[in-house]
């Protein structure tokens, strides 16, 4: 068990720790300092981002990483909560039934997350198996969780956390495909 949980969430945190490393790059319009002082600007500020600017491809590195380090932290989010309310819905069999399943989900989602950060560590393809299993995994997540019903005010506030923080992984995992080409 140690060992899956280390092999699975070793490459996350590599990834993880590759990501905070990255730094934006910030493009501004220069502005002579004599417009600055006399107060000659056409915005508010001294300092302003020209409207011609296209995205480097540092920009797009950035907006890349960005959103991988999101799906990780996303998933991983999801994953506590889920612990959270597994504990909260312990006496409710159904509820302790269908957050078995979430959970399960998540490690599914998990598990891909890591072979798909090897693979961009070793500069390998990603298979459409292994986005398709990340995906189809968050979606069954979040239609389990859906069905989850409690009067508890801590689990229906939690649950409406972790269906956010899913929601929040696909939406970042969009933008990784849009990103990462």
């Amino acid at each position: 068990m140690f060992m899956h949980l280390f092999t699975a969430f070793f490459p996350l945190v590599a990834l993880l720790a590759t990501l905070v490393g990255a730094a934006p790059t910030i493009h501004f319009a220069r502005q002579s300092v004599a417009e600055a002082i006399a107060g000659n600007s056409s915005s508010s500020s001294n300092v302003t981002a020209p409207s011609n600017v296209t995205p480097t491809s540092d920009d797009t590195a950035l907006l890349c990483n960005t959103a991988r380090f999101q799906v990780v932290g996303s998933v991983l989010q999801a994953a506590q909560t889920a612990r959270n309310l597994t504990a909260e819905l312990a006496s409710d069999s159904t509820g302790s039934a269908l957050i078995a399943n979430v959970t399960q989900s998540l490690i599914s989602s998990q598990d891909a997350l890591a072979t798909i950060a090897t693979a961009v560590f070793n500069n390998d393809s990603v298979s459409s198996n292994i986005t398709d299993t990340f995906g189809s995994s968050l979606s069954l997540a979040f239609d389990v969780a859906s069905n989850i019903t409690s009067n508890d005010t801590a689990v229906i506030a939690n649950l409406a956390q972790l269906k956010d923080e899913i929601l929040f992984a696909g939406t970042a995992s969009n933008q990784v495909v849009q990103n990462c080409n």
